[in-house]
């Protein structure tokens, strides 16, 4: 949905995706080089811990989402 994020992992790891995205409606995307991203991340420190902040809470979410399934599926 709008807004939404993917291969954050591999700003993380620098690791190859783990997902892959298909568009069903007309779609805007931007695009962001790991090494573009942490040049960015050197240069402006705050703004940087903020992006990263905001990584993490994604992960975090998709992580308690997923912990939450499994719940469901292993208690029934």
């Amino acid at each position: 949905g709008a807004g939404d994020i993917f291969g954050e992992y591999s700003v993380f790891d620098g690791q190859p995706v783990s997902a892959t995205v298909f568009a069903v409606q007309d779609t805007r995307i931007a695009w962001v080089e790991k090494s573009a991203l942490d040049g960015y991340v050197d240069a402006h420190p705050e703004a940087g811990r903020r992006v990263h902040e905001g990584l993490l809470k994604v992960l975090v979410g998709r992580l308690r989402a997923n912990d939450a399934e499994l719940d469901i599926i292993t208690i029934g």
